[in-house]
């Protein structure tokens, strides 16, 4: 179960810094996917070190998987998500 919770982290990165690359600079570069992999990086161990809390706070994981999907559908921009 934590496999794949670190694997559905890893598309989500890779998915929100593509669309914002696409919105940013019209594409992905050398440097931004660089950036990609060292942020990608600290989030995955953010993640590993937060998995003993992540079973007790079923609630918070659950609306950041519903952020994912509302943005990724593109029912919710950026801007709202990084404005709430």
């Amino acid at each position: 179960a934590k496999a794949a919770v670190l694997i559905v982290a890893v598309i989500c990165a890779v998915f929100f810094s593509g669309r914002y690359a696409e919105y940013l600079l019209g594409g992905v570069m050398g440097d931004y996917l660089g950036a990609t992999i060292c942020v990608t990086e600290v989030y995955l161990l953010t993640i590993l070190t937060l998995f003993p809390n992540i079973e007790d706070n079923a609630i918070f994981v659950n609306e950041l998987a519903t952020l994912c999907y509302k943005f990724s559908n593109g029912s919710l921009s950026l801007q709202t998500v990084f404005d709430d």
